[in-house]
């Protein structure tokens, strides 16, 4: 490992976005859930997305 360090660059105007961790990157106008994803998967996570209602969602808060 180089540093454990996840970096999360943006610029002044919030037009662009870099998460980077090691020689994992993304980037674009938005970091979407799917490269928060992708980051966990690169660090040995098994990652579970599931869809649930608003309603469900209510009742787990």
């Amino acid at each position: 490992m180089e540093d454990n360090k996840i970096s999360i660059i943006t610029c002044e105007s919030g037009d662009w976005t870099i998460l980077r961790y090691e020689d994992f990157e993304r980037s674009g106008h938005r970091i979407e859930l799917e490269d928060i994803e992708d980051l966990l998967k690169y660090l040995g996570y098994e990652v579970e997305y599931k869809e649930i209602s608003d309603e469900e969602m209510e009742e787990l808060n």
